[in-house]
């Protein structure tokens, strides 16, 4: 039997379906995670399980989250080339192994892509165990490159990412890939994603720093805009907050310091007008997110803005280590969105990581966008807490047809809610 080719010519017309199935019953969790790059080299946009539409269109690039059918789990990742962005250059595709499970040969593990046609699709790859080595790893499967007048090329690539939950845990073996195509990239990968309400990006399991910058667009007249981040544990209580008053952290739940608030440029659309610091590893094991939010202060006085509906685009930035840190990735909550005075901009919620340790975890940044009444931050503290519970995607406006996700990827399970006030 001739060897099945590794690089494979696709029509920049065409549209793809990349589809992970394996055993329902292995009580092994996989996610099939698609890695944008840009032409200048950058990791822009990514889906996964827990981003399940690009942030350009649904169309563009979507994934399914997961779904059962018969025995089998089953992820998807859809993308239509005739409508993909231009600047985009390169898109990796992975398989990433979550914890601990059985060996891939005990799967019953399949990767196929292939172009929907009908009557009957048109297999482009398909790739089953044994992988040599390749037991429990993540693996870069294949990778799809833009070529010349228009077209696409599919390339089999089967590199085993140790110690990788998630792209951003691979951003060194991924940057190889990267330079390989785009020779003029910078000495390490950059990631530069521009999230959408209910979307969720993990932060590498190694990050000890963390900078937010808070900021909006327009003037607000006599009204201000003042922010505050309010640390929480896993059952809803309210442990402390930064805010103008309170520049930083000191109570017994975490190490002194560990998050800190300044104020930045307070002209509306010159810089961050609040800057927030977070040392990750100086924060207890209590805590368990961190909300952030926005209130407005109206003046008695017509010429000020009264709710965020009147207010240009609110933004959260999230930013890797100090002060020339460079942004990961941004929030923007869209124009005229929500007629209160409050506005729930995200959280950074912290999970376990299996592969660190029987301690590690790992933070991600969930943007919410979701409004709050009251001027300022203790007023939001219940709607914070009944938050708990909730899952990021159920924000996300799915793709159409989009399948119902599966009970074990929420992020929050079986927690009671709890009403708390913060003292």
């Amino acid at each position: 039997m001739a060897k099945a080719p590794s690089r494979i010519d696709v029509d920049g017309e065409a549209a793809l379906n990349l589809r992970l199935t394996w055993d329902v019953f292995s009580e092994t969790a996989l996610d099939l995670q698609a890695v944008v790059v840009d032409n200048r080299g950058r990791i822009v946009d990514v889906v996964c399980h827990n981003n399940m539409k690009g942030t350009c269109s649904a169309r563009v690039l979507s994934h399914s989250s997961g779904q059962v059918v018969g025995a089998c789990c089953t992820q998807e990742v859809t993308t239509m080339l005739k409508e993909m962005p231009a600047a985009v250059h390169l898109i990796l595709i992975l398989v990433c192994y979550l914890g601990e499970g059985a060996p891939y040969e005990a799967l019953e593990l399949s990767f196929v892509a292939e172009q929907p046609q009908w009557p009957m699709a048109h297999r482009l790859m398909t790739l089953e165990p044994p992988w040599g080595d390749v037991t429990h790893s993540s693996i870069l499967v294949a990778s799809l490159v833009r070529a010349r007048a228009g077209h696409w090329q599919l390339r089999r690539e089967m590199q085993a990412l140790p110690n990788t939950e998630h792209f951003m845990d691979a951003l060194g073996s991924l940057h190889q890939h990267v330079v390989a195509e785009i020779p003029h990239v910078s000495p390490s990968l950059q990631v530069a994603i521009p999230v959408e309400k209910g979307g969720v990006l993990a932060f590498p399991s190694d990050m000890k720093t963390l900078r937010l910058g808070l900021g909006y667009s327009g003037e607000l007249g006599r009204s201000e805009i003042n922010s505050a981040a309010i640390l929480f544990t896993s059952a809803g209580e309210a442990l402390e907050a930064v805010f103008q008053g309170n520049p930083q952290i000191s109570g017994d739940h975490s190490q002194a310091g560990a998050v800190s608030f300044m104020m930045g440029n307070r002209k509306a659309g010159h810089g961050d007008s609040e800057i927030i610091h977070i040392r990750l590893d100086q924060l207890g094991e209590l805590v368990h997110s961190i909300y952030v939010c926005m209130h407005i202060t109206a003046k008695l006085s017509t010429t000020g803005v009264q709710t965020f509906a009147d207010v240009g685009h609110p933004y959260c930035r999230a930013c890797a280590g100090g002060v020339e840190g460079a942004e990961i990735c941004r929030y923007t909550v869209a124009q005229g969105a929500g007629d209160a005075k409050g506005v729930i901009l995200c959280r950074l919620q912290r999970s376990i990581c299996s592969r660190g340790g029987e301690k590690a975890s790992r933070w991600s940044f969930c943007a919410l966008g979701i409004s709050s009444q009251g001027t300022r931050f203790t007023d939001a503290i219940g709607d914070m807490a009944n938050l708990v519970e909730l899952d990021p995607r159920t924000l996300q406006i799915p793709a159409e047809g989009k399948p119902d996700t599966l009970d074990f990827w929420n992020l929050q399970r079986n927690r009671p809610q709890c009403d708390c006030s913060l003292q």
